[in-house]
């Protein structure tokens, strides 16, 4: 006798209750509460978990048809986007390119270029963190990042 069979039978009915749900689909585990009825308590608090997942994933979710404006966006979810979907490559240097750029008030540059001289590491250095926490900092607008662009 295996080691799984031997210590199933020291199991509360519980656990062992517990232990057969877990091999049988969640699609099929509603119907079990005819049997038992710590099937069904075992069933909705699943269920519970899965929409939770669900409501974070709608509430958290970012998607941009190709015909949008960035300005549907919050800040937070502007630099969310950018820290999901740019390489590190355009992203790390992001806070050096926003400093530089003329069309943007000279005081804020200059405010973006102390930022970085003082509180970031080199770029080679550089973590993707950082360069939230300049946007996040600095208090970065999604009308500044549209008019920098990327």
């Amino acid at each position: 006798m295996s080691n799984i069979n031997k210590n199933i039978y020291y199991k509360t009915p519980v656990e062992i209750l517990n232990y057969i749900q877990s091999f049988i689909p969640i699609y099929e585990q509603k119907s079990l509460y005819r049997i038992n009825l710590e099937f069904l308590k075992n069933y909705n608090l699943a269920i519970n978990k899965i929409k939770k997942i669900q409501k974070f994933i709608k509430r958290n979710r970012i998607c941009l048809e190709e015909e949008e404006s960035f300005s549907i966006f919050t800040k937070r979810s502007l630099y969310r986007y950018y820290v999901i979907n740019y390489d590190d490559k355009f992203f790390i240097r992001y806070p050096e390119f926003m400093a530089n750029k003329i069309c943007i008030d000279p005081s804020r540059r200059q405010i973006w270029k102390n930022y970085i001289n003082e509180n970031m590491t080199e770029i080679k250095n550089r973590k993707r963190s950082e360069v939230v926490k300049f946007f996040k900092n600095n208090n970065i607008t999604t009308r500044e990042i549209e008019i920098a662009g990327w």
